[in-house]
């Protein structure tokens, strides 16, 4: 009677841990999806551009100087709503998670990039 009750633990322990795992994959693989990212990014865009005039943004800038004028950026930014800027502090995370990612996959790649594996296929495909 005690064996099978321990035993009966075991599996339930067993099935618990399992589930944790099972969670803890799926969500680093959800973070990883380049689709996720590129998704939340162009709805926070769309929100930006449903809620703010991108051609009067335009117009202003021009007005006050053009893309080098730094205090017009920061008086803009500053007085704005505050749901432009969470979207736009969310937007630049986004993209800088986005092009981290793409560049350590695509360092990650190269090193693993060989001529010899490119001579040896050619030299089978010959004989």
């Amino acid at each position: 009677m005690n064996q099978e009750s321990t035993l009966a633990e075991l599996d339930q322990l067993k099935r618990a841990v399992m589930r944790r795992v099972y969670v803890i994959c799926f969500f680093r693989r959800l973070t990883q999806s380049v689709l996720i990212k590129l998704s939340i990014l162009i709805f926070l865009l769309g929100g930006i551009f449903v809620s703010q005039s991108p051609r009067a943004v335009w117009h202003n800038i021009q007005i006050a100087g053009g893309l080098t004028n730094y205090h017009f950026f920061v008086s803009t930014l500053a007085n704005t709503e505050t749901t432009v800027q969470f979207s736009l502090l969310a937007i630049g995370l986004i993209g800088f998670w986005l092009t981290r990612n793409f560049w350590l996959n695509f360092w990650s790649h190269l090193g693993r990039f060989s001529f010899s594996s490119l001579t040896g296929f050619f030299f089978r495909v010959r004989s």
